[in-house]
Order: C-alpha cells, then sequence, then structure tokens
C-alpha cells in the first residue's frame, strides 16, 4: 500500500523543527520563581500553573499560589526578559489579581486579550473541596495598563451528565482567542 494523503508510510517523523536543539536540558537558572513564604496568602510552597503573556514590551505571568489558610489564589509577575521575575506589588507582599472569595480556591489561569482595553482569564474554580469548575473574570479597570484587579464573572463551563468522562470536575482552561472565536482546552 501507499502513503495516505495525512501520513507518510515507513519513512521516520521528524519531531522537532529544523534548528531546534537535539536535547533539552533544565536552565542553570531555574527555579524562575519561588513562593514569598512570609505572605500567609501566596506562600506555603507552592506556585504553579504559570500563563505568560506579552504586553506593552514586557511579559506578565498569572500563576496560581496556596496560603498558609491553604487555600489558592491568582497573582501576577512581570518580567522584561522572561528570567528575572517581579511579583505584584512586591516580591516580599504579593497580593492576589483574583482572590478565591467564597470559594475554596481559584487557580490554573489563562488570559485572553478582548480588546486593547479588556482582558478575560478563564480558571479553575472550586466552590467547596476540588468541586472544580471553570469560570471567567475580567479586568475590573477597563484598561489594559492595569492587569492587577479581576472581577469574577459567571460559571462558563460545568460538569458533564452523570457517567460521562466529565461528570466529576472540569479545569485547568487554556483559551485562544482565534479569528473572532473562543477556543478551550481543558
Amino acid at each position: 500500500g501507499g502513503a495516505s494523503a495525512g501520513g507518510a508510510s515507513g519513512g521516520s517523523c521528524n519531531v522537532t523543527p529544523p534548528g531546534w536543539p537535539a536535547s533539552f536540558a533544565p536552565w542553570s537558572r531555574n527555579p524562575v520563581m519561588l513562593p514569598a513564604t512570609q505572605a500567609s496568602g501566596h506562600g506555603l510552597n507552592n506556585i504553579y500553573a504559570p500563563d505568560l503573556q506579552r504586553v506593552m514590551g514586557q511579559y506578565v505571568m498569572f500563576y496560581g499560589a496556596q496560603g498558609s489558610d491553604g487555600h489558592d489564589r491568582i497573582f501576577m509577575a512581570w518580567s522584561r526578559d522572561r528570567a528575572e521575575w517581579r511579583k505584584w506589588p512586591s516580591d516580599i507582599a504579593p497580593q492576589p489579581v483574583l482572590d478565591r472569595g467564597t470559594s475554596n480556591h481559584v487557580n490554573d489561569p489563562s488570559l485572553v486579550i478582548v480588546s486593547s482595553c479588556s482582558w478575560a482569564m478563564y480558571y479553575t474554580d472550586a466552590d467547596v473541596a476540588e468541586n472544580d469548575r471553570i469560570w471567567l473574570a475580567r479586568n475590573t479597570s477597563g484598561n489594559s495598563n492595569s492587569l492587577t484587579s479581576f472581577t469574577k464573572d459567571r460559571m462558563v463551563l460545568s460538569v458533564g451528565a452523570p457517567g460521562s468522562w466529565d461528570a466529576d470536575k472540569v479545569g485547568r482552561p487554556s483559551v485562544i482567542l482565534e479569528n473572532g472565536v473562543y477556543k478551550m482546552w481543558f
């Protein structure tokens, strides 16, 4: 048989683009950011789930952190070179850009630039325990210069029917806006 239109028969598959290294190794300057253990809402030694965006010539990282109270919140850090990161508003006392409110935890942010003055944050929210659902929050300033305050808007994806593959939890969204269509992986 011959090769089908979508595949090859008997050949090798190049899995890395031309010019990429043959292997990867951890960067010698890892970790790029550590928890602020002195800040009760930030540093129980658990920061994770980064989402990076390029904004006005610098990089912005939204990420989850578990506080000493056991609850997760979403924070922001910025960098000019993606190597040296600074937490907002300070490394010593970072503040959440989306606090948990009455939820057990909020985490796993994925941000989309909707317009020059509007951002949408899709994230995992658990009202109790790990009852994960996907929610939307919006920047409250209406200003692209201020990515430091988001307000919970509404749930955008809940669990499926009993017995379905997504009957228990849905979370960890990754969202893009492409040609006017929002696409989510979760």
